[in-house]
């Protein structure tokens, strides 16, 4: 089974969070999310290979009668081969059609921007369900099995009975080549940007290059792709030494005195200095007198 859904409105029927069980002891938890949709017959084809859109399904004879009202109905189908009027008029069971898609990516597009959708990948889409209706109709029920995140389980649980356009896609490939475009052409595109890239780096080192840069500084420069280190004050007035300045340049007087200077703030003074205590203890060169003699005499 093959089927891609593309923002289709679906109800949701039901959200179960389940467990999921891998091996003995390791269990993950899941969501359970059952939807039921509206496609044109023609799904039928991708879901079953074995012609049930033919066995339920013709091309009109007659207006189809609404067995309710017994009014007619105005086929609006865009049925491309205008296989369209139910055959039974009166079936109302659904058909289980086999077969599950794993690892596909569920998206539920609510919001207004892409920032709000909710896109849960590695989804296991399964129990397919289908059941005919008339003018080319045909109603899809299917299971998802997902594992948002504690905030996705809340939006989703709020989705319940609700109707949002979902999409169900194969997982995200690899781009492939362009048509008329071979792998040599795409390589040689690759290496004209590369030269681009360079001449673009050269640049940059020539403009970010002073007067005193050198030629390896630009080389350096443009292979690795940093500008060079250039002085700032670089072309400036203080690089001139030419610095107009208010500033007052002081110089503090040193507190030294020389010897001579020394002596002629102590005259009068005996050493050491100060002290008027010590007046005519010392003589002039700092030997203390014999005042015990002088006393006796």
């Amino acid at each position: 089974m093959y089927i891609e859904i593309k923002e289709v409105m679906a109800k949701i029927t039901s959200v179960t969070p389940i467990m999921e069980k891998h091996g003995k002891k390791k269990k993950r938890p899941a969501h359970s999310i059952i939807f039921e949709f509206a496609m044109p017959n023609t799904v039928l084809d991708a879901m079953d290979g074995n012609g049930l859109r033919e066995a339920f399904y013709r091309k009109p004879k007659s207006a189809s009668v609404d067995p309710k009202s017994g009014q007619s109905k105005l086929d609006v189908s865009n049925v491309a081969d205008g296989i369209s009027q139910l055959k039974f008029s009166w079936w109302q069971q659904w058909i289980d059609i086999p077969g599950e898609l794993t690892g596909w990516n569920l998206t539920l597009h609510t919001g207004n921007t892409e920032r709000s959708h909710i896109v849960l990948d590695e989804a296991k889409v399964s129990s397919f369900a289908t059941l005919p209706k008339d003018l080319g109709i045909a109603l899809v029920k299917c299971k998802a099995i997902v594992h948002p995140t504690a905030h996705e389980k809340g939006k989703i649980d709020e989705l319940l009975q609700t109707e949002v356009k979902i999409s169900i896609l194969p997982p995200d490939t690899q781009q492939a080549e362009l048509p008329g475009t071979t792998t040599d052409q795409v390589a040689d595109g690759d290496d004209e940007e590369e030269a681009e890239e360079g001449n673009e780096a050269a640049a940059t080192a020539e403009a970010f290059s002073g007067s005193d840069a050198t030629a390896s500084d630009a080389s350096e420069t443009a292979t690795l792709g940093e500008p060079p280190k250039v002085d700032p004050f670089a072309g400036t007035e203080l690089a001139r030494g030419a610095v107009n300045s208010d500033a007052k340049v002081t110089t503090k007087k040193s507190r030294s005195v020389g010897p001579e200077g020394e002596q002629d703030s102590r005259k009068g003074v005996a050493w050491p200095f100060p002290g008027d205590r010590n007046a005519g203890m010392y003589t002039p060169n700092g030997e203390p007198k014999n005042t015990e003699a002088e006393t006796a005499e």
